[in-house]
């Protein structure tokens, strides 16, 4: 069975899907690259990456669930929110780990090699407002506490765009824009209206939307 499955999406940016369908990043920049994220564990990541790239490498844990952290036992640069540690430990048991792979796999008729859990106390850590550069590609972090106590979203910032972007592309006018809000993520891990957040933000620019569709004017929210 094929473990992997590679997709590119940008010059810098390969998509890596894993065996219980959890995907991982590769972020290549012109000194060192960053994975994101190390899946399931399942079959041997490494061997993936070192295939696409061979720049010194950092790896950057999201947080530390079943299927987002158990390959890191074969990486050595390691970042991880310390607050995630016990949920690691909790999700890193072997049998937790058949479990989540039988969960996602139910058809499957032969376990694949798992690799041995990472010590996470060798885990450098991952903090709010950390920055990655990796030579001409920039890797920034922010916290999102509520799907684990340690959550951390990570922002490609080459890849944001402008509404005149957006607008080309699609071929179509736009009816709104949501710009990058933390608050988006953090309103949605606790089940919170994003207006509730405030009236800045992603959560004015909702507003907006609202009102073009009901017939007002709104200019539309310019994003730098």
């Amino acid at each position: 069975m094929e473990q992997f499955s590679i997709q590119r999406l940008s010059p810098q940016l390969v998509r890596i899907g894993g065996l219980m369908h959890e995907f991982m990043y590769l972020v290549e920049g012109g000194e060192r690259a960053a994975l994101i994220d190390t899946g399931g564990g399942f079959g041997s990541l490494r061997q993936v990456v070192r295939s696409l790239t061979g720049k010194p490498l950092v790896v950057l844990l999201t947080h530390g669930h079943v299927d987002h952290a158990m390959g890191a036992g074969e990486f050595e640069d390691v970042w991880m929110d310390p607050r995630d540690i016990p949920v690691f430990c909790q999700h890193a048991r072997q049998a937790f780990r058949i479990e989540a792979l039988h969960g996602a796999r139910p058809r499957l008729e032969q376990d694949p090699p798992m690799i041995p859990c990472a010590d996470p106390r060798r885990f450098h850590p991952l903090r709010d407002g950390a920055g990655f550069d990796l030579g001409g590609v920039h890797l920034d972090v922010f916290e999102c506490p509520g799907h684990t106590p340690g959550s951390m979203v990570v922002l490609l910032r080459e890849l944001r765009t402008t509404i005149d972007d957006a607008m080309d592309a699609a071929g179509l006018p736009l009816i709104g824009v949501i710009p990058e809000d933390r608050r988006v993520i953090l309103a949605a891990n606790m089940g919170r209206p994003l207006i509730l957040e405030g009236r800045r933000g992603a959560a004015n620019a909702c507003l907006n939307i609202a009102k073009r569709i009901e017939g007002y004017r709104v200019p539309i929210m310019r994003i730098r």
